[in-house]
């Protein structure tokens, strides 16, 4: 498998054992090493991940003997799609604290499909991802441009609260 033609392959495309092949080269400490990024790097694409790609590319983080070019690419820590919108329910507290569920969900241009977390060392970066991903192609191939939100996740309450 050229990876490097993957590279330019939208994910979609990929052939059914890219994977394996990924998992495969982050396991093998003894493959080229530049096979070895490739395949982190596409690993680690959003449409590509999968739990045994996961915890390969933590395992590669976690080793401090593997290069510092390869670990650099663990940035995505983790990712999850949301179900539509017309199965959200809207859950609030009763006056006896029980759950009051109501099953229906306000209509709206805008809704989360899913998240992101990334452990970036600037916001720049976090901003190159969100474009990225904002770049996603959509019906056609043609690259969506859909509005990403991008925020901090919070170590603490805020400032104007302390």
């Amino acid at each position: 498998m050229d990876l490097n033609l993957l590279r330019d392959t939208p994910p979609w495309d990929w052939p059914k054992d890219a994977r394996k092949t990924f998992l495969n080269l982050l396991k093998d400490r003894l493959a080229p090493p530049s096979d070895r990024l490739i395949a982190a790097d596409l690993a680690g694409d959003f449409t590509a991940i999968n739990d045994d790609l996961a915890h390969a590319l933590m395992a590669v983080l976690r080793d401090g003997g593997e290069p510092e070019e390869l670990r650099a690419l663990g940035e995505l820590v983790y990712a999850e799609g949301l179900a539509s919108p017309h199965e959200a329910k809207i859950v609030r507290a009763g006056a006896d604290g029980a759950p009051v569920i109501d099953s229906s969900f306000p209509e709206s241009k805008e809704y989360l499909a899913g998240y992101w977390i990334v452990d970036v060392a600037s916001v720049e970066r976090a901003y190159a991802i969100a474009a990225y991903a904002s770049a996603a192609p959509g019906i056609g191939g043609a690259p969506m441009n859909m509005p990403i939100e991008v925020r901090q996740v919070m170590s603490g309450p805020p400032k104007e609260f302390l």
